[in-house]
């Protein structure tokens, strides 16, 4: 019987990254599994055709997004989605998140995506490790600012804010 081997393919530079990966290696190596590391450039990863030609077993990178962001997730979870990187496909699921898309009721959106991440969830899709802390600096004068943890930023609601004299 061989020796189960994973190769873990990631972004170089990254501190996060590559503690992760040696939290990850020590845990396997502890029931018998290697976990080689394989930590290329950005560039090559995103660009170079690595991570959309499937050329990985396991890969980490980032995904942000809104957690409601229905207009997103189809291209993560959905089935032929452009950032479904593993091709993986549940027809249900895919139907689930496309009608999510153009569902502009919120509450109604929301349970069209809590549905869909149950299937996808059940079927080990991705395994999300963990969500990097977001900060937002201010003054105190500044009224109104915000913590967003989306694509939109900082200043997502920057036309609410105020100056307190």
């Amino acid at each position: 019987m061989g020796e189960l081997n994973f190769q873990f393919t990631t972004t170089s530079g990254n501190p996060l990254r590559a503690l992760t990966f040696e939290i990850i290696q020590r845990q396997l190596k502890s029931v018998g599994i290697q976990f080689t590391p394989r930590f290329i450039s950005p560039a090559v990863l995103f660009g170079g055709g690595v991570l959309t030609g499937g050329d990985w077993q396991s890969v980490m990178f980032t995904f942000t997004g809104g957690p409601t962001s229905g207009g997103t997730f189809f291209s993560i979870g959905g089935c032929a989605g452009d950032q479904n990187y593993g091709a993986a496909c549940n027809k249900k699921a895919s139907a689930l998140l496309q009608k999510a898309q153009f569902t502009p009721d919120p509450a109604a959106r929301n349970k069209l995506l809590h549905t869909a991440e149950v299937i996808l969830a059940d079927e080990v899709f991705s395994i999300p490790l963990f969500a990097r802390p977001q900060h937002l600096l201010h003054s105190t004068k500044v009224k109104g600012a915000l913590r967003n943890p989306t694509l939109q930023g900082g200043t997502w609601n920057a036309e609410t804010w105020s100056v307190a004299s």
